[in-house]
């Protein structure tokens, strides 16, 4: 076949000529190396739609930035694409440098943009409040923007397939020559014939366009380097803000995304490979210390990700659009860097006007112009998305936890016209795998509806396409691994979703429990234990057990059964003891949003959209890793990079190798375990890096794990380079000096396909910061009192989501003490308020009693509780805590005031192992009222 049209290259410009092109009666291909559109410099920019400031007056970029920009609005509504016209700001840091900004501002003026003013740093100052004060002017745009990249060209290939556009993947034009009637293209699939090539290959255009023209053009991918906040941190600032531009372009910028997060950056730096997409330590600090100059006190500990784009600078700094004089039917859309995205819809007008000149085609009477995008179920009205889900109960069901996306949006993005291939696919259709945890969560469960609706091998699930597989084989057994299963105890305790056999209950419970992990099974087994009459368990998994279910290996129970058990057998205990107890459970429920006053929102498949009345909640959410974004790992993102818990749930429930030569970063127990878990299914375990002076897990596991299978133990080291493109190829560790910052020369290269991360787990308070409730920044837990209750009185924390523990046993007698008090706290407003209304009304006592704060202080790193109330108080308090750093023989001293209570020698304390103390409660009465209660680590 003679097509009349191939475009080269389906990123953000291909697929905008494709979609004008579409207009037409053509036979249209868009070809592309990559498996997917938008992998190339599309999928890695600031999603900026740019007002054209800018530009040099009179040129292309000029031209094709200002109409781009007018089409946008209008366009997104058309293609069902995020976009937002928020406004930008060019800051001015002092007086030397206000003509380049009055500059600026002429320039503006003569490129039209409509709406231009400087703002003098007064109203600066109070349109954007987190601006630098050293900022005495800016130039305000008003009709910048932001948009969602990925959606937008995915929208626009969506929309020109629709209209007849073939798309052809996974297909690498190798050469390309001139015929009678057109051009020829060698591929690695075989050869194509056209009659007029558009060539929109980004970085690689001006290798088609030198072989066609003796016109020669030379581009040089320019390296941009990105950091991404959580979306906790959104609405720090509402505009895009720049800095006055460089010769480099634009500068480090810090703006808001469309879907609700700051991003910061891009670098500018000139790089000669052409697949270059690496992060570099001093590009990531650069990012970060320029991006605090324009806006002071960014969150940065909650950055979630890094990344690097590469942008087609053509050395003349003009887009090169139209065809060659001396190689007509072939048509350059060339040189595109900023403001391309903003520019992509005037281009591909502009480009198909060009075609249609040399074509004369006839219109497309059947084109649509509009393409409806994938549902997004939290857009809907709760009467909506309940009747949703009535319909299509996949839209019930929550994939991935940070960004709530259900297996409904995933079946989509894999249904629909171009749909996707991979994770990543996935990902910048729906965002599964973007959010804090970086598909921590989500990974497996992404890959298993890959494979369904692929109906393929999950062993042939790719990341990012060919050569970046997500597992190398199966485990040994060749099956998923699951304890309860196979154990004859289990007495038939059945997990699937039960149901209350009351309507009403539905509406209204004494104590409603979040999470049906350890600590949320302990919490609900006291609850009722201690007069709870209702007690509900809303879980978000498939079962019960939480984090234990992947927790093959024994070492579970000692201190509350008295006997070693594995992870199952443990969780299976307390499950049977609800099951005694009758206490009901909905499973595969996610919790969406709680109030105040404790009115919880939750959705599932067979529900839909649950509303609960708590009198009580106990939160019980456990904790997540952190994810290498978090960590600020410089290098490429193959696949081949997890977290170690994400590896244990492929290994041990899917049955799944990730990989067969490790290196493992950070000592936390789970990365301990699995690097004994690996070696046992015949994977190499290099060498386990840890960045402190000493491991972060329990000792015994640096026996078991490391020590009895000769993996070496490196401390004070950490991985400073990530090598790979498709897939992990090796890293670099290197020794950090004592302030974790890596000393140059020490660097030591490991050959490896996979990087497990095990540096340390965040406890899940999404809801808890929802709610409102007070969070402790040593924890990043609820702060709680005696009680285990929050800053909201009714609600109770315990477990991992209140703060990471070493061992379970010690989850499940707190989350013991939390139901009692839960309880307790039920039958009080019962006692008081005959009938609870639901409504969340905190008692009032005549005179409430003062809460003493916990106070940690030298060498310790925070206390659980935070405040104690004496009243309340049983004749015991245990009290627990972690130190910050190695002490031996020393001693933990509790002070009253400025009078020792408690003087208690300890032979050795580390980071890694929770210690605890008991206060007796006739000891503070013995003092009379103290101010404050101190916990130190003292020599004598």
């Amino acid at each position: 076949m003679i097509y009349d049209v191939i475009i080269i290259g389906a990123g953000v410009t291909g697929s905008a000529i494709a979609r004008e092109l579409s207009r037409y009666q053509l036979s249209i291909l868009v070809v592309d190396k990559a498996e997917d559109v938008c992998c190339g410099t599309s999928k890695a920019n600031s999603g900026i739609v740019h007002s054209g400031i800018d530009c040099k007056p009179g040129t292309l970029k000029a031209r094709m930035n200002i109409l781009g920009n007018e089409k946008m609005e209008a366009l997104s509504r058309e293609l069902d694409f995020p976009f937002e016209r928020n406004g930008s700001l060019i800051l001015c840091f002092s007086e030397k440098k206000r003509p380049a900004l009055n500059k600026l501002y002429e320039q503006g003026l003569a490129n039209r943009v409509p709406g231009i003013r400087i703002l003098e740093k007064e109203e600066l100052h109070a349109i954007e409040q987190r601006v630098s004060d050293e900022a005495i002017a800016a130039l305000y745009a008003p009709t910048g923007g932001i948009v969602c990249p990925f959606g937008m060209n995915i929208a626009m290939a969506e929309n020109a397939a629709r209209n007849g556009v073939a798309f052809q993947f996974d297909t690498e034009v190798t050469h390309i020559h001139k015929i009678p009637d057109g051009y020829a293209l060698e591929t690695d699939k075989g050869l194509l014939q056209t009659r007029c090539v558009v060539n929109a290959a980004g970085v690689y255009a001006d290798k088609f366009h030198n072989r066609v023209s003796l016109h020669k053009i030379c581009i040089t991918p320019r390296i941009g380097e990105y950091c991404l906040l959580d979306k906790t941190a959104g609405g720090l600032v509402k505009h895009t803000i720049f800095q006055l531009p460089t010769k480099s372009g634009k500068g480090i910028l810090v703006t808001p995304t469309v879907h609700g997060n700051i991003l910061i950056g891009p670098t500018a730096k000139d790089c000669e490979d052409k697949e270059s997409t690496d992060t570099t330590s001093d590009g990531l600090k650069k990012v970060m210390d320029s991006a605090q100059k324009s806006v002071p006190g960014l969150p940065l500990r909650q950055i979630i990700t890094s990344f690097a784009g590469s942008r087609a600078h053509e050395e003349g700094g003009e887009f090169i659009l139209g065809q060659p004089e001396d190689a007509p039917g072939f048509v350059d859309a060339a040189g595109i860097e900023s403001p391309g995205l903003t520019s992509a819809p005037a281009i591909g007008s502009y480009i198909a006007e060009i075609v249609y000149g040399l074509l004369s085609p006839a219109v497309n009477p059947n084109f649509d112009g509009t393409r409806k995008g994938i549902l997004d179920p939290k857009t809907l009205s709760p009467e909506a998305r309940a009747e949703l889900i009535r319909k299509q109960p996949a839209y019930g069901n929550i994939v991935c936890r940070c960004e709530s996306v259900t297996e409904g949006e995933i079946l989509d993005a894999i249904r629909r016209p171009l749909g996707a291939k991979s994770l990543d696919g996935v990902k910048r259709r729906v965002r599964a795998g973007m959010g804090r945890c970086q598909a921590g969560f989500c990974s497996p469960k992404v890959l298993e509806l890959l494979a369904g609706q692929r109906q393929i091998s999950p062993l042939e699930i790719t990341k990012s396409g060919s050569g970046s597989t997500m597992t190398v084989s199966r485990t040994k057994t060749g099956l998923p691994i699951d304890t309860i299963a196979n154990d004859r105890s289990f007495d038939g305790v059945s997990q699937n979703t039960t149901h209350t056999t009351s309507d009403d209950l539905l509406q209204r419970c004494d104590v409603v429990i979040i999470g049906g992990g350890p600590a949320g099974l302990a919490a609900a087994i006291s609850a009722r234990e201690n007069g709870a009459d209702s007690v509900l368990i809303l879980e978000r998994d498939s079962r019960l057990g939480g984090i234990l279910n992947q927790c093959i290996h024994n070492g579970f129970g000692l201190h509350t059964f008295k006997e070693e058990l594995t992870g199952p057998e443990y969780a299976h205990r307390f499950i049977r003891r609800a099951a005694e107890l009758q206490i009901p459970y909905h499973l595969n429920t996610m919790v969406l949003h709680i109030t105040k006053d404790k009115i919880i929102t939750a959705v599932n498949r067979t529900d839909g959209i649950l509303q609960i009345k708590a009198r009580s909640i106990i939160l019980a959410m456990g904790c997540r890793e952190r994810s290498r974004g978090a960590l600020n790992i410089p290098g490429s993102r193959p696949a081949g990079i997890y977290s170690a818990g994400c590896a244990q749930h492929l290994v041990n429930l899917e049955g799944y190798m990730p990989g067969k030569e490790v290196v493992i970063l950070g000592s936390g127990d789970i990365g301990l375990i699995m690097a004994r878990r690996m070696t046992l299914e015949g994977a190499t375990v290099k060498v386990v890096a840890e960045l402190m002076p000493y491991s972060g897990g329990l000792k015994r596991n640096i026996v078991q794990c490391l020590d009895d299978f000769g993996i070496p133990l490196k401390l004070r080291h950490t991985v400073v380079a990530i090598r790979g493109k498709k897939r992990l190829e090796g890293v670099t560790l290197a020794q950090v000096d004592t302030q974790g910052k890596p000393i140059p020369g020490t660097e030591e290269d490991y050959s490896c396909d996979t990087l497990l991360l095990s540096c340390g787990l965040i406890p899940e308070n999404e809801l808890s910061r929802g709610i409102g409730l007070d969070i402790d920044p040593a924890t990043n837990g609820p702060c709680v009192n005696e009680s285990l209750e929050t800053s909201v009185t009714g609600i109770f924390a315990c477990g991992n989501v209140l703060h990471v523990h070493d061992l379970v046993d010690y989850v499940s007698e707190e989350a013991t003490v939390a139901g009692k008090n839960a309880a307790r706290y039920v039958k009080q407003a019962s006692d008081i308020t005959p009938k609870f209304e639901g409504n969340g009304a905190e008692l009032s006592p005549v005179q409430k009693p003062r809460d003493i704060p916990l106070l940690p202080a030298d060498g310790v790193r925070y206390i659980v509780p935070k405040t104690l109330r004496m009243d309340r108080m049983e004749d015991t308090l245990k009290v627990r805590f972690r130190v910050g750093a190695i002490y031996k023989n020393c001693f933990v001293s509790v002070f009253l005031n400025d009078e020792r209570i408690l003087h208690r020698k300890k032979p050795i304390m580390a980071p890694g192992e929770m210690e605890e103390i008991l206060l007796q409660k006739k000891q503070l009465e013995a003092v009379g009222n103290p101010e404050t209660i101190t916990i130190r680590i003292t020599d004598s």
